[in-house]
């Protein structure tokens, strides 16, 4: 153990169980494929009694609008683990062309801001001298640039996207001199699903989500989920890791 050590990297964007219903957040080219007015809001609390769990609000709002050939979409996103939030505002924009009589392919960019914010010297330490934590970086805003595919009908529906494209690092200060404190990676991911009928009142609708990050195991999510009278909705899902 002491002879040994690296760098630990892991997923940096908040990952949704119930993704296809945040579709979104990872790909902008969705905004306006349901044809109306639409809007989901998500608050999750993880890890319930302890100090510093992770704790996520989500609020996604989109439309068509241009006879169905754009979308428009408006994003938040506050993203909170220990002493670090993230939040984000972003504006979507995606272009639906119709390839066949049934099938339109969108296209979507994601424009906006990310806030990284930090409080280390909140930290309760074992060594209160400890250099690694005396930096408190306060805030920091960057830019976000994303971009997306997505193929649907009205039965069946395939993404490819990545929602942040710029990976500009954020530096702190520490004893005098910059340090580099935190850089976001990029994330790229694949979704797809289908309906199929059972019979006159529940459909069938599996789903999958799959989530590549540099440094970071490639992770599968897999749902089943069953629709009573398009009501209600219940199923299982695996997730991978």
């Amino acid at each position: 153990m002491f002879m040994y050590a690296q760098i630990a990297l892991a997923q940096q964007q908040p990952a949704y169980t119930h993704y296809m219903y945040t579709m979104q957040s990872y790909n902008p080219a969705y905004v306006g494929s349901r044809q109306a007015i639409s809007g989901v809001g998500l608050y999750r609390m993880q890890w319930v009694g302890y100090e510093g769990a992770p704790v996520t609000q989500t609020i996604c709002m989109s439309a068509p609008i241009s006879k169905d050939r754009l979308g428009i979409g408006l994003s938040f996103s506050n993203d909170k683990i220990g002493p670090m939030k993230a939040t984000s505002a972003v504006m979507d924009f995606a272009y639906h062309l119709p390839v066949s009589e049934t099938g339109k392919l969108s296209f979507g960019i994601k424009v906006g801001i990310n806030m990284i914010r930090s409080n280390l010297a909140s930290i309760k330490l074992d060594d209160p001298n400890d250099f690694s934590f005396q930096s408190n970086t306060n805030s920091k805003t960057t830019p976000n640039v994303g971009f997306g595919l997505y193929y649907y009908t009205s039965k069946f529906y395939a993404g490819l996207s990545c929602p942040q494209l710029l990976t500009k690092g954020i530096t702190a200060t520490e004893n005098g001199s910059a340090r580099n404190f935190y850089t976001p990676k990029k994330h790229f991911y694949a979704t797809m699903g289908f309906v199929t009928p059972l019979n006159a009142s529940l459909d069938l609708k599996p789903t999958m989500l799959l989530k590549v990050v540099p440094g970071a195991p490639v992770q599968l999510d897999i749902t089943t989920t069953f629709i009573y009278k398009k009501i209600l909705n219940a199923g299982l899902m695996y997730r991978s890791g």
